[in-house]
């Protein structure tokens, strides 16, 4: 059965970091198994299915706006396990039924989520929730300020127990211009500190602070290194 990785905010990935291009070729070098890449957006209005169809003639630009912005705060800044039930429950069986397969790979190492920014903050959080599920975890520039719950990830990491700690392997990029320093937080310094509780926790982690603002400028330029060192045997 093959690999998976889930891409939130997938149309960013799709198209601004050529994550097929990426996966192609690290699957014809060896370098990753057999994998299916599920890319995967919020919720949007019906009247804008897809960042593609945007219709400036019918939509209200500032109200659709709000509306994309509100479903990203619901399914990607809301800490508990929802969103990763949705993933499992709905998303992937559809998937499966579409592309007609009979399964991805049960072994939580040959399953990485990926996101930037909130659905970043969302990746950490369903591999946290479930690590039987998503044993990788790739965050850009990841939220974890007080949005919805994301800040409190480096004292409750810090806080687990070392001889029962979770198996994951995570990377975490932010840099010195991810500047988003409002009343949630600071970007940077709140990727600096879940970092150091990875560390002080134990796990298998990396994380790369580059020069990048925030978005996947710095992550689209490491992605193919970032996919090869979490699927490293």
């Amino acid at each position: 059965e093959p690999a998976l990785i889930l891409f939130n905010d997938g149309y960013a990935y799709f198209d601004e970091a050529h994550a097929c291009q990426v996966l192609d070729s690290l699957i014809h070098a060896g370098v990753l198994p057999v994998t299916v890449g599920v890319f995967a957006e919020s919720g949007r209005p019906i009247v804008c299915p897809s960042r593609r169809e945007p219709d400036p003639e019918k939509d209200e630009p500032t109200r659709l706006q709000l509306t994309v912005e509100y479903r990203r705060k619901i399914e990607y800044d809301t800490m508990t396990e929802r969103f990763s039930l949705f993933i499992r429950d709905e998303l992937l069986p559809f998937v499966l039924e579409r592309a007609n397969l009979k399964g991805f790979s049960s072994d939580p190492g040959q399953r990485c989520v990926v996101g930037v920014s909130s659905s970043g903050c969302q990746a950490f959080n369903m591999a946290w929730q479930h690590p039987h599920l998503w044993g990788r975890v790739l965050s850009h520039c990841g939220g974890f300020v007080a949005l919805n719950g994301g800040q409190n990830y480096p004292s409750i990491v810090r806080r687990s127990d070392r001889t029962g700690r979770k198996n994951l392997r995570i990377v975490l990029t932010s840099g010195v211009n991810d500047n988003v320093d409002d009343s949630f937080g600071n970007f940077a310094l709140a990727n600096h500190t879940l970092a150091d509780a990875l560390r002080y926790a134990g796990y298998d982690y990396r994380y790369d602070f580059g020069v990048g603002g925030h978005g996947l400028t710095h992550g689209r330029a490491l992605l193919a290194e970032h996919l090869s060192w979490l699927f490293r045997k």
